[in-house]
């Protein structure tokens, strides 16, 4: 709430699980109850929820591995400067690669093997 001091991890998770229903509700290949009407339902819900949370954790440390260095070359700057200036930012950001099953953007340049 507006004025609170918090870590946000709480509204992080409600923001997460509002995208990941939606997510989930309008993808063909997995079976997701919008309204369940049952405890069997809720719990395969929960557990498809559980699924998709794991699936992307995965996704972003593989991600986060790969791009090691640009985690390095980031924690160096801030190391030596105490701070990243806007476009010394995007620039560092700008070679972030983006790793198989990763959403397609742009903005990401191809990791090669």
């Amino acid at each position: 709430m507006l004025g609170e001091i918090s870590l946000g991890g709480a509204s992080d998770y409600r923001n997460w699980n509002t995208l990941a229903q939606k997510y989930l509700s309008g993808h063909d290949d997995l079976i997701y109850f919008h309204a369940p009407q049952n405890t069997w339902q809720e719990d395969h819900n929960h557990k498809t929820l559980i699924e998709l949370k794991r699936s992307q954790q995965a996704l972003v440390r593989e991600l986060l591995i790969a791009n090691e260095n640009i985690l390095q070359l980031l924690s160096d700057q801030l190391e030596h400067d105490r701070k990243v200036a806007g476009q010394d930012l995007v620039e560092i950001l700008d070679k972030v690669g983006a790793v198989a099953g990763c959403p397609a953007s742009p903005k990401f340049k191809s990791i090669q093997d």
